[in-house]
């Protein structure tokens, strides 16, 4: 979460939502249901070229102009139309490599550290796709949308979901 030029990661989102009663996207369902489709796919995808460690960018757009074009690729409109949101998974480019497995094997049996960054693909898809559907991609309250409409014109939140593991939210 981009507020007052700091960067806010997954984990704030969480606290955000512990603190503002079910801080989260205010979509439509059927738009819910559209993206956790599109990144189910994407997640496949990801994990059949063995790729792992990405991230999901979402910008959320307050909307001055009314004339907002809901046909941008990955962009939703809320449902009480003053915002849009952009979806995109990010640095989708590295592999579970033999590096990667090598880190994987020490710190999992030499060093005994649990909720890891790096895990296979398949458990790492898995891990995503828990922590959107049940962390992000959750409705929220028009009280709630309209105390975000107090905190900026364009707060951008940026979920690095390779710190799931970090601060054990995987």
């Amino acid at each position: 979460l981009k507020c007052n030029n700091q960067t806010l990661l997954d984990n704030d989102f969480v606290w955000l939502q512990s603190h503002f009663n079910s801080f989260g996207l205010f979509l439509k369902d059927k738009d819910i249901a559209e993206i956790h489709k599109s990144l189910k796919a994407d997640c496949e995808y990801l994990c059949q070229n063995d790729l792992m460690d990405y991230s999901i960018l979402i910008g959320i757009e307050k909307i001055k102009d009314k004339r907002v074009s809901n046909k941008v690729y990955k962009t939703y409109l809320s449902e009480n139309g003053k915002f849009v949101y952009h979806i995109s998974i990010i640095d989708y480019m590295q592999k579970y490599n033999f590096a990667k497995k090598s880190e994987n094997f020490i710190k999992v049996n030499l060093l005994r550290q649990e909720n890891l960054s790096c895990i296979d693909p398949k458990s790492y898809a898995h891990r995503f796709l828990r922590f959107m559907s049940r962390q992000v991609l959750t409705t929220c309250d028009r009280e709630t949308v309209e105390k975000l409409s107090l905190i900026s014109d364009l707060i951008i939140i940026i979920f690095i979901c390779t710190s799931l593991g970090f601060w054990g939210f995987g």
